[in-house]
């Protein structure tokens, strides 16, 4: 159809959170909306970075014997929220490691940029969800000016702050929502730089990313906006944008512990009908009415190591089976977008529509052989220049820690996905340092 024929997308709307429920909310309720009310923001690509903190883990007393309870965080509704978005390409990037506010907000940019996340990208607009897009058209409407390097809400300097020779000393650039040309952030900004008191640099977000969009701004392409006049806060509240803690928060409803209590007994009800090993051993021959408690220690004890899901609706995993379907069929489109022969070969003068397993069989008999790209993404070329660079990172950080050399690297060959998981759940808490071949700030 038209969204395979479409070519590839020019802006990544780069989101980052950190599990807060509103901003889970207002992700759901608002941006869907926002993305498509403009053909710049509806064509674009989404990222979610979702880092979740410690303090995000819920707890509760489970029903009967008011033991309390420790519920992580989940990935399904971010994924769910994901599926809620008009845009065709939506990715989510999910982590339990933040190492919180200030070094949180930058951490998605120091992982983008190590990444290489950005590439291929014209535009990126990074932002919170708690961001309302209330009228996106003016922010479109700079990206779309050809002379245009950085969109972007300013906000004054305290006298209190301390200044640095390498920017504007007058102003910060507020991290919450900007959009910036790729190829005019340097990326080294993330980390930090001079200063009369290093720490702070090192320790504000606004400061890095001023330090970062330093080039951007002295262009003549940059166009900032005044944020939020609100002593000690850098809000943006104007040209279409609204941006408020206050109503983020206000948008979640207190907690109802009697509600809690039914939402619980309705998770475990689920579980049971799911797994029926779990029902005969929790209720045993009767029914499961008041078994709520035993249930969720099955769960607790068993279900969890063994990848099972407390819970009503989709699992985390059918939620990614379903996006990942999707996902399948605009690969087999683009496909046969890309390539009139085989269009017309397989689809003949109507569209591709159910004709994915018959693509893919295509490119696996003959495409590949024909040195043809599949999918909607990047190039083999692109593919293989981004798979060394991570193959490179993931030996440089085994060759630095012996254990993980011997565990990870059988043969001299490491395992680069066990290795970057390693280092995201327990390399930075134990202090091993960077991952990958050069340092960046803060561990990362």
């Amino acid at each position: 159809g038209d969204a395979a024929s479409a070519p590839p997308a020019t802006v990544l709307v780069f989101l980052t959170t950190a599990c807060a429920k509103c901003h889970l909310v207002y992700l759901q309720s608002c941006w869907p909306r926002a993305l498509g009310a403009t053909r710049l923001l509806a064509a674009a690509d989404v990222l979610l970075y979702v880092g979740c903190l410690a303090s995000d883990r819920t707890r509760f007393k489970a029903p009967g014997d008011g033991e309390t309870q420790i519920a992580e965080p989940r990935a399904s509704p971010w994924v769910d929220a994901l599926r809620r978005l008009p845009n065709r390409n939506v990715s989510l990037a999910w982590t339990r490691w933040n190492p919180g506010h200030q070094a949180g907000a930058i951490a998605p940019l120091l992982v983008a940029a190590r990444e290489a996340w950005l590439g291929g990208y014209e535009w990126v607009v990074r932002a919170n969800p708690d961001v309302l897009f209330l009228d996106p058209a003016p922010l479109a409407a700079r990206m779309a000016d050809a002379r245009s390097s950085l969109v972007a809400w300013v906000c004054r300097l305290p006298n209190s702050y301390p200044k640095w020779s390498s920017i504007p000393t007058e102003y910060f650039l507020n991290t919450d929502v900007l959009a910036a040309r790729v190829d005019a952030i340097n990326h080294s900004g993330w980390r930090g730089g001079r200063s009369s008191r290093p720490e702070f640099v090192r320790d504000i977000a606004e400061a890095r990313t001023t330090l970062a969009l330093d080039a951007a701004t002295r262009s003549g392409g940059a166009t900032l906006w005044a944020a939020g006049s609100q002593p000690n806060l850098c809000r943006a509240q104007s040209h279409g944008v609204f941006h408020s803690h206050q109503a983020c928060r206000r948008s979640v409803q207190p907690s109802d512990p009697s509600a809690t209590a039914r939402a619980i007994e309705a998770a475990a009800a689920c579980y049971a009908a799911r797994y029926e090993d779990a029902r005969a051993l929790a209720c045993g021959a009767g029914g499961c009415d008041g078994k709520a408690a035993a249930l969720h220690r099955h769960y607790r004890s068993r279900g969890q190591s063994e990848g099972r899901f407390f819970g009503c609706g989709q699992t985390p995993v059918e939620a990614l089976a379903i996006l990942h379907e999707e996902m399948r069929d605009a690969a087999a489109a683009c496909y046969a977008a890309r390539y009139a022969d085989v269009r017309a070969l397989l689809c003949g003068s109507g569209d591709c529509d159910g004709k994915s397993d018959a693509l893919h069989r295509h490119y696996l008999d003959s495409g590949r052989r024909e040195n043809r790209s599949y999918g909607c993404s990047e190039a083999p070329v692109e593919q293989e220049a981004r798979r060394k660079r991570q193959r490179e990172a993931a030996t440089c950080y085994a060759a630095r820690n012996a254990d993980l050399r011997a565990k990870f690297c059988p043969g001299g060959i490491c395992q680069v996905v066990a290795l970057r998981r390693h280092y995201l759940r327990f390399g930075v808490r134990e202090g091993r340092g960077h991952y990958g071949c050069t340092p960046l700030e803060g561990g990362l």
